[in-house]
């Protein structure tokens, strides 16, 4: 592992750790934050994959392997009690200025321990990743029109990035 991504993978690490404090304290439910790795991507194909109510065809395994040949890349599996409830995965811009999160996926299972609540796990860690590496706003690229009011209401606003596609921006404070 080079310097970079063991740097990364630090800072990745330090932004978990202070999201789940703040998750757990905040929802009273034990979140656990990783990496999505294998334990992740297994949990996806045999609970997720194939499921009924499933709203996005992504598969998660290519997702993370396209993502993987840049260091700085964000990504999460959101846990709690053993269960997978969420996956996500951005960039932060050249400049370190924005990390954008490009997909974010809550389980399709109704029953899942964090019904309702992937948002704000995903948010969370992202605005702690970013923080770190001194980045000044969070977007959410492209997303989808139902989700628009929830995440207006988590202070968000729709803009348009320098590259004209539609995002939902948040500024972070330092």
């Amino acid at each position: 592992m080079s310097n970079a991504w063991q740097r990364y993978y630090a800072i990745r690490k330090l932004a978990y750790e202070a999201a789940e404090i703040t998750l757990s304290e905040v929802y009273g439910l034990p979140v656990q934050l990783t990496e999505i790795d294998d334990d992740a991507l297994e949990a996806f194909e045999e609970h997720w994959l194939h499921h009924p109510y499933r709203r996005y065809d992504w598969e998660w395994r290519d997702v993370v392997e396209s993502w993987e040949n840049r260091p700085s890349h964000f990504e999460v599996a959101i846990w709690c009690n053993a269960y997978l409830s969420g996956l996500a995965v951005g960039k932060v811009s050249d400049g370190k200025l924005v990390l954008s999160i490009y997909l974010l996926e809550g389980s399709p299972v109704e029953t899942h321990p964090l019904k309702g609540l992937v948002r704000f796990c995903v948010v969370e860690a992202a605005e702690a990743y970013a923080t770190i590496l001194g980045c000044d706003e969070l977007h959410l690229r492209q997303p989808v029109d139902g989700a628009l009011p929830l995440y207006f209401d988590m202070g968000f606003f729709l803009a348009t990035n320098q590259a004209n596609v539609v995002v939902c921006s948040k500024e972070l404070k330092r």
